[in-house]
C-alpha cells in the first residue's frame, strides 16, 4: 500500500511529473488515451492501463525494478506511484474519483 512520509508537491505537480516522464518514454502517449475513460479505480482504464493494458505493466515499463518475477508491484515502488500521480497515498482517502478528475482536468488543460 502507497505511503508517503515527507510532504507531497501538490497533485498537479505530481501528473506534470509523470507527463514529463511518458514524454520521455512514451511519446505520443496523450493521443493514445480516452481522456473519458480515465478511471483510476480499474487497473485498465486508469492512464498506466490505457497505456499498457495494465496498471502492473505501466509501472513495470516505466521502472522494471519494481516489479519481481511474478508481476508483481513492489513496496518499493509505493513512494513513486505516489509522486508520480498514479495512486493515492495511504493516509488519504481512497477516493480515486479525485485522481481521475484532475487527470481528466490536466489533459484538456482545464489546470
Amino acid at each position: 500500500m502507497p505511503t508517503a512520509t515527507a510532504p507531497l508537491p501538490p497533485l498537479e505537480n505530481r501528473i506534470k511529473k509523470m507527463a514529463a516522464l511518458l514524454n520521455e518514454k512514451r511519446p505520443g502517449w496523450r493521443d493514445e488515451l480516452d481522456i473519458e475513460r480515465i478511471d483510476f479505480y480499474s487497473l485498465t482504464n486508469c492512464v498506466l492501463g490505457q497505456l499498457y493494458g495494465d496498471y502492473s505493466l505501466g509501472v513495470e515499463a516505466l521502472e522494471p525494478d519494481f516489479v519481481d518475477d511474478r508481476g508483481m508491484i513492489g513496496d518499493n515502488a509505493s513512494r513513486w506511484t505516489v509522486e508520480h500521480a498514479v495512486e493515492i497515498p495511504v493516509n488519504e482517502p481512497r477516493d480515486y474519483t479525485l485522481l481521475s478528475d484532475a487527470w481528466q482536468n490536466y489533459l484538456r488543460g482545464d489546470s
